[in-house]
């Protein structure tokens, strides 16, 4: 972005915002292409979500291919935001438009309410996407991965940042967005991926025989949780992998209606997609092969070529997806699921083995959720999720969910009474909550199952409003449901204005706290990287060890491990054996000065040195071959004499 525009804060959000749009339209407009000459559906609600999945599908491998071709520069981004500038004013577009503006029907005085809620929720989530990113994630590999190819002016093997071998098809418009303007684009392109799903949840729910007061109301409820608004903000990938696995789903769910292969191939391509966004979506291929099954049993039994066209449908074209990934993958290190399965699959990289690979499953299976995981923890786990999550609280999910998803408890014993599409919604969310509730319990990896899963709650309720229960009448229940509504508005309301308060993204995005200023408060690491900034070269290397590995405002040349970020250095200890070959061995890679956790490295309670001496040799090294330069919290700064 141009300095002269980067200085005036309004203006800097305006050219921003008219980038993304530039870029999504594009997309969009690809994705309608593809979908009008290839599959032949008429324009609703529903195929305008899939032109979205389809063209963000699509450049995002095209811009993976241009990476390969060492085609990252600016004028690439230029070119591609003329392009998008001219598919946002064609017919197509102007026609989607219309389209989607007169298809969120608002027809009562209570849809409309909720329509302005959810229009409240998605705007303040664009505005705060304005602040500059400073999510751990996001700085580690969402939007430093791009930086770092955008630097080498294409796609490079970055072997000790582990994240850079998982797939990128997010990321990927990420990168994107950052050559055509500027880091704030990639987390407009993320929230803009939420607005297709509410309109994929309004629409399926329409599908549904959902009233269009339930269906705004599922929305709304969609929006204001809590971890999902954060998510709209941040350059992460979890709202488009929810907006891709509610796709594939819904494509199933077609198929289950008409039996068109169509729906079978379009479903195949955005359970691709999300594997091709995370490989937590694996587990998309099984559920959709089991969904699959249920939905023949249902239409009656197949021929064994009908089984296999199908397969070929669904199965061959999500593989086909994803297969720049693997293939990718298998030609650096052997294993087309590398930085997983190690012990599969024969793997070789200079930064990454089979034990740390089992360390880190571990890590990351163990730590999340409750400390114990025994009968009791799972039986009140829903409990748990919704009404005790925390942000910076892994052992409390590292998210807030809110209280509205305990309603699907009681939807559950509504089963018989649902429809076959609505059943269908269900096992898919029982499957994944069960292998959620088995694996890393983060908070913001529910959000795949939140859009269904807001769906089944208002679905099943309308339906008990309908047939009625003894004395639980239409009523009854509907002032039961608006009940559970306005708690969960304002529970979540409260708690995201209390993460816009003390985070201060307000502040920042109206221009009333400088840029420099608020990303200096958030980590304190920052104060070092600026002290390097002004007193060594650009070229000088940095070693970071347990400094939290945020290197996005780093500018220079730097080691780290990004995962057991003491790995390398500890081994130095064990094959160095005086202070002055440690010296060297760290100067070989580039590293003039070392920023390290002090109290983390040497604690003993997390000491990751095998005995004493190895410790006392490295302390050794930092007394007498390096100099302090800094401080800052209890990080320090060290030069290499």
């Amino acid at each position: 972005m141009p300095d002269f525009i980067s200085s005036c804060c309004w203006l800097a959000h305006l050219t921003n915002a008219l980038a993304a749009i530039l870029l999504a339209g594009g997309m969009f407009w690809a994705g309608n292409l593809v979908r009008k000459q290839l599959f032949r559906l008429e324009t609703t609600l529903l195929t305008l979500c899939f032109d979205w999945g389809l063209g963000a599908s699509l450049v995002g491998t095209g811009v993976w291919g241009l990476g390969h071709a060492g085609l990252y520069h600016r004028y690439t981004g230029y070119g591609c935001l003329v392009l998008g500038a001219a598919a946002v004013g064609s017919p197509p577009v102007r026609k989607a438009l219309r389209v989607l503006w007169l298809g969120l029907e608002a027809p009562t005085w209570w849809d409309k309410l909720l329509r302005a809620m959810t229009g409240i929720g998605l705007g303040s989530a664009f505005l705060a996407g304005l602040a500059p990113p400073v999510a751990k994630d996001a700085l580690v590999y969402h939007l430093e991965v791009p930086k770092l190819y955008l630097t080498h002016g294409g796609i490079v093997e970055l072997p000790f940042n582990v994240y850079s071998y998982l797939p990128q098809g997010v990321e990927s418009l990420y990168t994107l967005g950052l050559m055509a303007w500027s880091d704030r684009v990639p987390a407009l392109l993320h929230g803009i991926f939420g607005l297709w799903l509410v309109v994929a949840v309004f629409s399926l729910g329409r599908k549904l025989e959902v009233s269009p007061t339930g269906c705004w109301l599922a929305v709304t409820m969609l929006v204001v949780t809590p971890v999902f608004w954060l998510e709209l903000t941040w350059p992460y990938v979890d709202v488009a992998l929810a907006f891709f696995g509610f796709l594939g789903l819904t494509g199933l769910l077609e198929f289950s209606v008409n039996c068109e292969r169509r729906w079978l191939v379009l479903a195949g391509w955005m359970v691709g997609a999300a594997v091709a966004t995370k490989y937590s979506a694996l587990i998309f291929f099984l559920l959709a092969g089991f969904l699959y099954l249920l939905i023949i049993r249902q239409n009656g039994t197949k021929t064994p070529l009908d089984l296999c066209k199908d397969l070929v449908c669904l199965s061959g074209v999500a593989g086909l997806v994803v297969l720049p990934w693997l293939c990718q993958n298998l030609v650096r290190t052997g294993n087309p699921l590398f930085p997983f399965y190690l012990n599969i699959f024969p793997t070789h990289s200079p930064g990454w083995d089979a034990d740390r690979g089992h360390q880190y499953q571990n890590f990351f299976l163990k730590s999340y959720g409750s400390q114990t995981k025994d009968w009791w923890d799972f039986l009140t786990l829903p409990f748990r999720v919704c009404l005790l999550g925390r942000y910076e609280d892994i052992h409390r999910y590292d998210g807030v969910t809110g209280p509205f998803y305990l309603a699907a408890l009681p939807v559950i014993f509504l089963w018989k009474q649902w429809n076959r599409q609505a059943q269908l919604l269900g096992i898919f969310c029982l499957g994944y909550a069960l292998f959620w509730a088995q694996s890393s319990q983060q908070a913001r990896f529910l959000i795949v199952i939140f859009p269904p899963l807001t769906l089944l709650i208002v679905h099943g309720f309308e339906q008990l409003a309908r047939r009625g229960w003894f004395f639980f009448q239409g009523p009854v229940v509907r002032l039961a449901l608006g009940l559970a509504a306005v708690v969960s508005l304002g529970w979540n309301g409260w708690e995201i204005v209390q993460h816009c308060r003390f985070s201060h993204i307000g502040s920042v995005v109206t221009g009333g706290q400088s840029e420099a200023a608020y990303i200096r408060e958030k980590f304190a690491e920052i104060p070092l990287y600026d002290y390097l900034h002004a007193k060594s070269r650009p070229t000088d290397g940095v070693w970071l060890v347990h400094a939290g590995n945020r290197t996005y405002y780093l500018n220079r040349p730097y080691v780290a491990d990004y995962v057991f970020e003491d790995f390398r250095l500890i081994n130095l200890t064990k094959t160095k054996v005086t202070p002055q070959e440690i010296r060297q061995a760290i100067q070989a890679t580039g590293a003039r000065f070392l920023i390290v956790r002090l109290p983390l490295l040497f604690a003993p309670e997390f000491s990751p040195f095998e005995n004493s001496a190895d410790a006392e040799r490295l302390r050794q090294f930092f007394r007498a071959e390096c100099q302090v330069r800094a401080q800052s919290g209890d990080l320090t700064l060290f030069e290499i004499r």
